[in-house]
């Protein structure tokens, strides 16, 4: 089964200071239909403006309208096909909406794979980039191109930049080829290196999806004491109670 899910990350944190105050507040709290129609009147009174393009690109994504999304960022790489991060949400946008619907989006793989290799190449530095292809490759059919050798040679150039990443990325295929003990492995050294919520997220899930219940809260446990999170609060206590 196709279960194409690329991981796809939108800067909406990092707004560009030419932004009205107004408008990066409304973002910030996710209220992006109420900023949508603003911004298409924006970009209709200048379609030059790329700012506007990228931004009502993001905003179309976090709504999940793929079709949209892809129309702005196809925009952005055509004008500026050495961009990596353009190449990137063009890729990511474009495998959500073959996700969205998996026979019409057997014929967009390939432009999707080009696009996120292209980006990976521009961007030798691209994090995201790499942990879309790590899921681009471990969760696409093998007859339509999906490898675990792909997978693995993402997953090390993300852990040459970022140790946390590249064991997250690890234990991420290890079990999904159901090796729990080499996941388990990796995403202990994830922990051990980051302690952040996700760390502690994943690690949980593993032994929930394990059967290991026990060792799932205590993992939420730690995380709690550890950075007293409201997320992982929240989890231990559901786990608690059932």
């Amino acid at each position: 089964m196709w279960r194409l899910g690329i991981i796809f990350i939108f800067p909406i944190g990092l707004l560009s200071q030419t932004l009205d105050d107004e408008v990066k507040s409304i973002l910030m709290n996710n209220q992006f239909a109420d900023v949508e129609s603003y911004m298409e009147m924006k970009l209709e009174a200048n379609p030059n403006d790329l700012e506007t393009v990228e931004l009502l690109g993001d905003i179309y994504s976090h709504q999940e309208m793929w079709d949209e999304a892809v129309e702005q960022y196809d925009i952005l790489k055509s004008k500026h096909p050495d961009n990596a991060n353009y190449q990137y949400k063009y890729g990511g946008a474009l495998g959500m909406k073959a996700a969205s619907n998996k026979l019409a989006g057997i014929g967009l793989i390939s432009d999707v794979k080009a696009s996120l290799l292209k980006a990976a190449e521009l961007d030798p530095r691209h994090i995201d980039v790499r942990w879309a292809l790590v899921k681009f490759y471990m969760e696409l059919p093998a007859i339509l191109g999906g490898s675990t050798d792909k997978s693995l040679e993402f997953a090390n150039q993300l852990e040459t930049l970022s140790p946390v990443d590249g064991h997250l990325a690890k234990g991420f295929i290890f079990k999904e080829n159901e090796d729990y003990n080499q996941a388990e492995t990796h995403l202990k050294r994830a922990l051990e290196i980051g302690g952040s919520k996700t760390c502690y997220l994943e690690l949980a899930q593993l032994y929930m999806e394990t059967n290991q219940k026990e060792k799932a809260k205590q993992v939420l446990k730690q995380g709690v004491e550890a950075i007293q999170d409201d997320d992982l609060r929240n989890k231990l206590q559901e786990l608690s109670g059932e």
